[in-house]
C-alpha cells in the first residue's frame, strides 16, 4: 500500500496533517457519489484515532491527533459527532470550501486561511493564568455568568459530553447544568481535548466507574468525590485516564483486615 500526500499542504500543515486531509478528502468525495452520510448538505466520513493508527501504522495516536487539530484549527476540516449511542465518541469529519479547494487544486490561499483565523479568533490556550484565583473563587460565577436559562441554553457548548457526565449521577456523582462557552470549565475540556481527544472523555466516565475513591467509597474521614471541574485539570485527567485510581483488587475477593497493635507508626490517610 502506497500513501501520498500534498507537498504544499505538507509544507503549511505538516506531512500528518497532509496524509490525514488527503484520507478524509478521499472518502468524503466517496460518499458524495454514493450518496450516503449526507448530513445538513454537507456529506461526511467517520473515524476513530485508534483506527487511524490502524491505517497509518508509522504515525503514533498523537500524531494523529495533532495532525487532525492543525487541520481543523487551519479551517481545512469540520468535525461532528452523529453517532447514535452517546457512548460512542467516534469523530465524523468533512471538509470546509477552503480544504476541498487546496485537494482539488493543489493551491493555498493565504489571504483566505488569515481571514478565516480573523472570524473565529484566536486558539484557546492549554494554560489558564491565575489558577489559584479561579480553584479559589465560586465555579458558579465562571459557569453561568448569565442569570438568564435561554441565556444559558444558548452559549452551551459539547451537551454530549454533559450528558455523558450526568450518566454518572447513579453512581454517586454530581451531575452538571450546562458547559457554557464563557466558562472555565470549558476552556479546559477543550484544552484536555487537544491533548487526548474528544474520545477520551468516555474512557474518563469508565474509570471513575472503576473507582471506589473517586466516587467516594472508600473509608475515610472525609472521603473524596470526583467532580467535573477537578476532572477536566491537566494533571488529574490524565491520572484518571491511565486509570490512576482504578480499583486494584480482584471484584470478586473479600477485602481483608489488619487488626491494629497500636504500634504502627502514625501514617497520613493516603500513602
Amino acid at each position: 500500500m502506497e500513501h501520498s500526500f500534498d507537498i504544499d499542504i505538507a509544507k503549511e500543515y505538516g506531512i500528518p496533517a497532509a496524509i490525514l486531509l488527503k484520507h478524509i478528502y478521499y472518502w468524503v468525495e466517496k460518499n458524495r457519489a454514493n450518496e450516503k452520510h449526507c448530513i445538513d448538505g454537507e456529506y461526511w466520513t467517520y473515524c476513530s484515532v485508534k483506527a487511524f493508527g490502524e491505517l497509518f501504522p508509522y504515525m503514533s495516536a498523537k500524531v494523529i491527533r495533532n495532525g487532525l487539530t492543525k487541520l481543523e484549527d487551519g479551517g481545512l476540516i469540520k468535525t461532528g459527532c452523529f453517532n447514535t449511542q452517546i457512548y460512542d465518541r467516534t469523530k465524523w469529519y468533512t471538509l470546509t470550501k477552503m480544504g476541498r479547494s487546496l485537494c482539488r487544486n493543489g493551491k493555498r490561499s493565504l489571504d483566505k486561511r488569515a481571514t478565516l483565523f480573523t472570524q473565529k479568533g484566536e486558539p484557546i490556550p492549554d494554560i489558564i493564568p491565575n489558577i489559584e484565583t479561579y480553584n479559589k473563587s465560586s465555579k458558579e460565577d465562571y459557569i453561568y455568568p448569565s442569570t438568564s436559562d435561554n441565556s444559558k441554553k444558548a452559549n452551551t457548548v459539547y451537551p454530549d459530553i454533559v450528558e455523558l457526565w450526568n450518566s454518572l449521577e447513579s453512581f454517586g456523582i454530581k451531575p452538571i447544568r450546562s458547559i457554557t462557552a464563557e466558562s472555565k470549565r470549558h476552556v479546559y475540556l477543550r484544552a484536555r481535548f487537544k491533548e487526548y481527544g474528544e474520545e477520551s472523555f468516555a474512557e474518563i466516565v469508565e474509570n471513575i466507574k472503576a473507582s471506589d475513591f473517586l466516587q467516594g467509597k472508600t473509608y475515610s474521614k472525609k472521603p473524596f468525590v470526583v467532580t467535573f471541574d477537578w476532572v477536566v485539570l491537566p494533571s488529574n485527567y490524565v491520572k484518571v485516564l491511565e486509570g490512576n485510581y482504578n480499583n486494584r483488587s480482584n471484584a470478586n475477593s473479600t477485602p481483608s483486615y489488619e487488626m491494629p497493635t497500636g504500634l504502627e507508626k502514625p501514617k497520613g490517610e493516603w500513602q
